[in-house]
This record gives C-alpha cells, structure tokens and sequence, in this order.
C-alpha cells in the first residue's frame, strides 16, 4: 500500500504570485536545424539565467529549457514542465526571404520546401534532423488545452506578429516579433524581459523595458519590431505580475496554480526547501546546455524522507558491505554488516547486461522515470525481490532488532559499501537504487564503491582547508572554466566568513597545465583537487586533458594525476566533459581516500550546479564527501548529481566546518572563574535589594599567573550576560594613581574630575544622579554605577599597595562614596591586587580579620560594605571543557582531546589556557592539529581507579 497520498491538479489559473510557495516556471524550447543559420540559444539561456539569478524575486523563478525539438516532442515538454511562461527561440519560415547575416531567419533551401506546403511556421526539426515547419494552426489548437496554466507565450523569432495575434484569443500574453531581428537584439530583449518580471514588474512594463534594452544594444530602427498581444477580456498587462511581494492581483484574481512537484505530498519532516549553495554572479555565466545538448535532467519524483512505521530510524547510519563477484550474466552477492561476526546473506542474481543497456538508454536519453525504472532493477538485482525468502536478512540485520518481522531499506538508513572488481558493475550508477517509487537516498542511504581491502581508519578534512582546481583552458565547448572558477571561489567564501575573499586566495590555487600542477604539489599539500575539463578513454583507461605551458594541450592519465596526488591530497573530484563514460577499472584510487567521478558522459550546467554545491554540503555542513555528494542528488534531484560514483579507502571521515563568528577574546573572559563569578552575582543582587546598604566594596587578590589584570574584564562580561533584568549595571574603569602619597585625597580628586567632571559648585550626589541619569533603563530597574580601579602589583602596570593604600581606598568608599550615593543608585568598587602566594595569604588576613578590629568604621558603616572574593586559582579541566561546548568553535566530537592536550600543556594556568585557545580562534592552528597533540598513555597521568560497584561512604 502506497504511503503517498496524492492531489490532483488544481484547475485555477496561474497569476500573480507574490512570493508563492511554487516558482513560476518557463520552458525554453530551442530548434536549430543544421541546415539553418547558427543561432546563440545557449548565450540567450545564459543571459536569461543570470539575469533570474541577480533579481530580487528571481527564486520565483524557475527556468527549464529543452533543446532540438521535434514535433512529437512539443507535447510531451508541455505535459512535463507544465509551464505558466512558454518561450520559442528558433527560426520562422517567413523570415527566409530577408536573407540577413545574424538574423533569426531560415535557409534558403528549407524556405522553398516550406513555401510549397502552404503557410509557414516555426522551424522545429524532423526525425531525420532536417527542417520542418510547425503549422501555426497545430500550434495554437495544441496551447488552447493549456490555456488554464500557460499565461504567457514568447515567441523569439523572426516575422511570428501573425501567431502571435492568433494565439492571443486563448492565451493571456502572447509576444510576437514584427520581421527579422538580429540575434543580439533578440537575446537582449529575452534577458532583459525576464529580469524585468523577476524584479516584480508587470508584462507591460517589462516587454518595453525588453525593447529598451534592444534600443541600447543595437539601436532605435530594431526596438519596435517585438509586438506584445493580450487576450480580449483577459488581465490587464499593466497589472499584471508573476512575482512580487505586493498584492497585484490579476484581473482574475486567480492564485497560482501547483507545479508538477506538488502532486506529491510530503511527510512531516521532510524538507520542503532545498538547501543550495548561495548564488553568485559567476554560476550565472556558464554555459546552459550539457553535453547531450538536453536540458538537465531532473529524477522527478523525488518525494523526501519516508515516514517509517514499523520501526524507528536509528540515529546513527549503520554500514553494510555488499561484496559483488561477477561471473559472467550472473553475480554472486555476500553482505556483511557492522558488527555482524560472518556473512549475513549471500545470493546470486542474473542481468548484468540488461542493467548495463539500461543504463545506456538513460544516458541516451536522460529522464527521470527511465532513472526510476534503472533504481529499481538495481535494488531488485542486489537484494532480491521483497517476496523472496530471506530479502529481509540484511535489513533485519542492520536493525539489530530479532523481534522486527518484516524489515526493508526504508527502516534503516546505512551507508552501503559495494566491493566491485568487474568494471561494467563499477560503471552503473548505484546511487539510483530505488524501491517501489521512493529513492533509497531519500531513506539516508549513501553509496560508494571501497575499491581498497584495508580502508583507512580516519580521515580528518580541517576547516578552512586547501583546495586546487585545475581547470585547463582547453575545454569542450560545454565547460567555461572562468565563471565556475569565480563559483568555487565565491563558495568558499561563503563557506569560511571569518577567512573573508582575501584570505581564501590563501586556500585557493588555479593550475591549468600539468606542469603547474607538478610545482603546486611539490610546495603544497592540497586537501581537496577539484578537476573541471575535458576526459576520454585512452586503451581502456581514463585520461584528462591539460594546457601545455606554451599552446597547445596534452592528455595526461589519471593514474599518473593520482599517484602525483597520493598522500598529499583526501579527495578528487572530477567534474569531467567526455563523449563517452569514464571507467576507472583499470585504475588504482585506493592512493586517496576518496575519488569522485561521473558515470555518465555529460556536463555543463547541470555539472557545474552539482560540483559547487557538493563543495558547499561538504564544507559548511560538515558532511563526509560521499553523503555530501547524496545530499546533492536528494537536493538538486538532477541527473548529473545521481550518477556521480565515489570510490573511497575511509572507515571513518570527519569533516571540521569553520567557524562562523569570531570567537577570538572569548576565552579571556569567559575561561573559568565560576566561584568569583557567582559570588560577584550574588552581591550584585544583594546589594540593589538591601534598604541601607549603597556602597560595595570588591577585592579579590590572586597570583600573577592566574591573571589578575583581566579578571575584571571577566566579571564584568559575567554580570553583563547574566545579571539580573532588574538591575542596570553601567562601568567605569579609572586606574588607581601610581603615586599613592595622600592617596585619599586623590581617591577624591578622581572622583570629581575624571569620573563625574563635576561643574562648579556642583556636589557629588548629584553628580552621581547626573551621571546615571544619562543611562537608559527600564522603568523599575535599579541603576548601579560600577567603578572599576583595575589592578595593581606584579605583573600589572601598577605598583603594589601597602597595607594603609589598602585601607584609605576602603575608608573612600565609606566616607565619600557611601555619604553622597542617592539613595536611588548602587555603588561598586572593584580593586584586583596581584601578589605572591605569600601576599595573598597576608591581605586575606588583613580584611578577613585585621582592619576589621582595627578600622570598625570601614567594616560597620550603614551605607557601605565590603567584600573579599576566593583566590582564583588553577583552571579545572570541567571549566575548560565547559567553556569550549558554549563559547568556542570547537568541534563537538573534539572538546574531550582538546581539553586533555591544553589541561596537559597549561597545567592549570589562566594564561597558558587562554593562549592556547586564542591560537585556534585565531587560525595559528586548528582544533585538529591541538587534538592531534594528545599525549600518549604513557605520557598520561595514571587514572585513579574507578569502580563502578564501588560503595561511596
């Protein structure tokens, strides 16, 4: 029984969408017969792309474009795409008698044919791949049954005003050309039309900014020559909008109608947006068609995560190893999970050739039902058919679970390891596997093909990391390396915000010759190599194609480019351009632990998409580069992205993502300190509640290493983040003076001058009143002026204090600050002494018990009170690690050895700890390269024992 619940296809128009949940969809159908003049669709794509992409609502957008069309073809694009915005680019025969250089126009020859059958039309091509018209009648009765989602019709081709008009009774907006236009004119009018609409422009306004912009490229004589239709009762094209955020309704008032993903209703959880990597200006630029000249290929349906009911996913993804020995129709498969001591199941199935046809016809003619088909077979062909004896072994296996009956792919999500020799079986793309009408992708399956007996162990990718691109310049004429270059770049920055444009130039290198590679390698350690160029097959086995340092290019094997590669590099990606598959049989890629590559021969745009974004998952989500590479079939649902294969030598990958914000400074006020802290915080509260008290007094003596000078940077920082709503605490940092002869008077001074720059005759209390007036608060908030007179001896820029500085600075909060306070403002005095273990010994004793038998007026005086705060003392690891899961960019899985090498190197000291940490956050180092530092066990201290049985008494 299905778990899909459908909905059929609303009947409701199409119209203004402001900011609806499915994008307005254009279909581009292009015909260029080779017998007709050459036109510059894939430019006109481009433009039309870019602009969509630099728009303000240009994600309402969705364009879609077919090539070569034929006139069976035109129907089924139709019933596909289901399209609000239909766009022709080509030829009309009508044009064929104005035989101008760069016009959109037919040839002479087909011209004739065409004058003998009667009217003419558009220009499509016939099954032998010569030039046919397409009767305007067929054409206007076959958009007549759209008629009640197709709002608009483009039609970018010579002398098409007549169509137009026709066209014009049944569809809202049609455009028509008036005669001949030159095809610069043409792709200007296109580009700027839709980038008028994804700016939220009506079809008015944007079908003459569109002639404007013919008018600026090519002159005043060609911008009349597009005519713009509407249909005789219809919306007004003045008021009309496909995208926007006002209301704008149309005449109407129709709401848009579903796309063709809609029929598909998502469980909860499953997304419903997909996640890309941000658009730059650059992806834009790139060349439209791939490498079979079709638009790319989207696996529709593509429905999400399924709901499970038997069981619940577990949350970590268990690996299961299918290890697969041909012989030859048939195949002889073993499984092995994790954990499991021998085989799980072993079976034979038979097909491989009728898989391998398979796959070709979807290579042929790339099609997501084809794909579905193709996923199906290969699930049934590697475990079997669900009503077959023992299909659920493996599954119930997985699961770990003898009392689950009946169990499937759906109930597990496992990173699937396929142990391939045979080099047809290595060609297939296992990533499709599907079963019934779900993907296994969707269900978190990921595949790979572990070419290595021994993988290894753990793989680390640090983060920022160094990336290579070799992107040569002799490409096939579906590649542009400039504009993807521009795309990886703009990735990665993206990707590391605190490294910033400048500093990935530092991460980043071009090569486009093998030399140049040669001579990166040699002073480099790339982390990732990302391949963009032309490949083929040389003797059976793969060769890339590279600039030579003068002209000309040379084609290098990719054996030779993965031994260069081999122990320098974690992961190759070959984003590749080639007439027929990439096999990699009869090459060795255990040399890095992983390899990417196409299954299938095309590239283009759609590669282009898929490589940009699999960088983006696997560096700002922090995904391994195979389930970053799933996740971009699952996002992207494309074909290009599904067929992609990884060959990987890893039992274990991490990826460390960059930190997003600046954690630098942190440590220094945020390490440690919880007793001081609390305490601070505690009579802070105090102290605004009490009814006499207005004046308190703070010392805290601690030693040089424990670093005195910051603490009140860091208790400040404590009161800030969490001290009580109901107080307002405002600080004042005024350094205690160097000379400290009538230190009293000074204390004075300062607080006149300095803090509260008294005018003349003015007392303190209203100063004071005065000075906190200034300060916002919420009505009810007490307001507490903070005076902080830092810190003083060894190690400060102060000089120690003697026992009656000590003293004088008490009796100032008492008799000075405790007799002019208002009685609506709270004072804290904060002083850091820093002395030795000895001088810290003797203040403690002088304000625990000396001045108070010896200055009863200081310690006793109603409106004034002092406090000593404990010693700080070493920085205990469960601070440590406390500070580095809240406040630092420490990976999770490495706060434990992180913790363990710093308590090891720092040996409790705050200053120690604190540098060591700043080095990370401030890119000196990585989290990795600290946690690599991890002492050996004999380096260790020797734990205590640990008995969990143990009685506590």
């Amino acid at each position: 029984m299905s778990r899909w619940r459908s909905r059929s296809r609303s009947g409701r128009r199409p119209g203004v969408s402001g900011g609806a949940d499915e994008p307005t969809r254009i279909l581009l159908l292009a015909a260029n017969p080779p017998e007709t003049g050459r036109l510059g669709v894939e430019l006109e794509i481009r433009d039309i792309r870019q602009f969509l992409q630099q728009a303000t609502y240009g994600r309402q957008f969705e364009l879609r474009s077919e090539f070569a069309v034929r006139p069976p073809d035109i129907q089924e694009h139709i019933l596909r795409h289901r399209p609000a915005i239909l766009h022709f680019s080509g030829h009309n025969v009508t044009a064929a008698e104005r035989a101008r250089a760069g016009a959109r126009e037919f040839s002479a020859s087909a011209s004739a044919r065409a004058r003998r059958r009667g009217p003419g039309g558009l220009i499509i091509r016939a099954r032998d791949d010569s030039a046919v018209e397409l009767p305007p009648e067929a054409l206007r009765a076959l958009l007549q049954q759209f008629s009640d989602e197709l709002r608009c019709v483009v039609l970018n081709a010579c002398e098409t005003h007549e169509q137009a008009e026709a066209l014009a009774g049944s569809i809202d907006f049609v455009i028509g050309m008036s005669r001949a236009l030159d095809d610069e004119a043409a792709i200007a009018f296109s580009a700027s039309f839709y980038r008028a609409l994804a700016f939220g422009e009506s079809i008015e306004r944007a079908f003459h900014l569109g002639r404007n912009a013919i008018a600026m490229v090519v002159g005043l004589g060609e911008h009349e020559v597009p005519r713009l239709f509407t249909r005789e009762g219809g919306p007004s094209a003045s008021q009309f909008r496909f995208a926007g955020e006002g209301d704008g309704a149309s005449a109407s008032g129709d709401a848009p109608a579903p796309s063709r993903d809609a029929a598909v209703t998502r469980p909860r959880g499953a997304a419903a947006s997909r996640v890309e990597a941000p658009a730059s200006p650059g992806r834009a630029r790139r060349r439209a068609a791939d490498g079979s000249g079709s638009s790319p290929a989207r696996l529709d349906p593509f429905p999400g995560a399924r709901m499970l009911r038997d069981v619940d996913a577990p949350s970590r993804r268990v690996t299961l190893d299918a290890i697969g020995e041909r012989d030859g129709d048939r195949v002889v498969w073993r499984f092995r999970a994790r954990g499991q001591p021998a085989v799980v199941r072993a079976r034979e199935a038979t097909g491989v050739q009728a898989l391998l046809e398979r796959a070709r016809l979807l290579h042929a003619r790339p099609d997501g039902a084809l794909a579905l088909r193709l996923g199906q077979a290969l699930t049934r062909f590697v475990f079997g058919a669900p009503d077959e004896p023992g299909y659920d072994e493996v599954f119930r296996a997985l699961l770990d679970r003898r009392g689950v009956s009946r169990a499937g792919p759906a109930h597990v999500p496992a990173r699937c390891r396929l142990h391939l020799r045979d080099a047809t079986l290595l060609s297939l793309p296992w990533a499709l596997m599907a079963e019934g009408a779900d993907w296994l992708l969707d269900d978190g399956w990921t595949f790979e093909l572990a070419r290595a007996a021994r993988p290894r162990k753990s793989v680390r990718l640090p983060g920022p990391c160094a990336v290579l691109v070799i992107a040569p310049r002799a490409t096939g004429g579906n590649l542009d390396p400039v504009p993807h270059f521009d795309d990886i770049e703009d990735v990665l920055t993206r990707a590391w915000p605190l490294v910033g444009r400048r500093g990935v130039a530092q991460h980043l290198e071009l090569a486009r010759a093998w030399s140049e590679v040669r001579r990166l390698l040699r002073t480099r350690k790339p982390d990732i190599v990302y391949f963009y160029g032309r490949a083929s097959m040389t003797g059976g086995a793969p060769t890339l194609r590279l600039d030579l340092a003068g002209d000309g290019h040379e084609d290098i094997p990719l054996g030779e480019l993965l031994d260069a590669l081999g122990g320098r590099a974690r992961a190759l990606y070959l984003n590749t351009d080639s007439r027929r598959p990439l096999s990699l049989a009869q090459v060795d890629t255990s040399a890095l632990p992983c390899v990417i590559a196409p299954t299938r021969p095309a590239g283009g745009i759609e590669g282009d998409a898929a490589g940009a974004q699999w960088l983006w998952m696997m560096l700002k989500q922090g995904l391994d580069p195979v389930a970053a590479l799933q996740a971009v079939a699952r996002e992207r649902s494309t074909l290009r992205a599904a067929t992609m294969c990884a060959h990987t030598r890893f039992d274990e990958w991490i990826t460390d993502v960059a930190p997003s914000e600046d954690c630098s400074g942190r440590a220094r006020l945020r390490v440690d300190r919880t007793v001081q802290r609390a305490q601070l915080l505690e009579g802070i509260r105090t102290l605004a509640s009490h009814p006499t008290r207005l004046v308190e007094s703070v010392v805290v003596c601690g030693e040089d290493p424990y670093s005195m000078r910051h603490l009140g940077d860091l208790l400040y920082q404590h009161v800030h983040d969490f001290g009580p709503a109901s107080v307002r605490v405002v600080r004042n940092r005024i350094p205690l003076p160097r000379e400290r002869a009538a230190l009293l008077e000074q204390l004075r001074a300062l607080l006149r001058e300095e803090l509260l720059e008294l005018e003349p005759g003015e007392s303190v209390t209203r100063g004071i009143a005065r000075k906190l007036a200034e300060i916002p608060a919420r009505q009810g908030a007490r307001k507490l002026l903070w005076i902080d007179w830092g810190a003083v001896g060894p190690g400060t820029k102060s000089p120690a204090l003697q026992v009656r500085d000590l003293v004088e600075w008490l009796r100032f909060a008492a008799d000075e600050l405790g007799t002019h306070c208002p009685r609506s403002v709270r004072i804290l005095s904060l002083l850091s002494i820093s002395a030795s273990a000895r001088g810290c010994a003797r203040i403690e004793e002088y304000l625990d018990d000396l001045i108070p038998r010896r200055h009863a007026s200081i310690v006793f005086s109603p409106s004034a009170h002092y406090t000593r705060l404990p010693r700080p003392g070493a920085v205990s690891k469960r601070d440590l690690i406390d500070f580095l899961d809240k406040y630092s960019s420490c990976p999770k899985d490495l706060i434990s050895p992180v913790s363990t090498v710093i308590n090891a190197r720092a040996a409790g000291s705050f200053e120690a700890v604190v540098t060591a940490i700043e080095e990370v956050e401030t890119g000196a180092v990585t989290w990795s390269e600290l946690a690599r530092a991890l002492p050996s066990e004999s380096e260790r201290e020797p734990a205590a024992r640990y008995d969990e049985d143990e009685l506590i008494q």
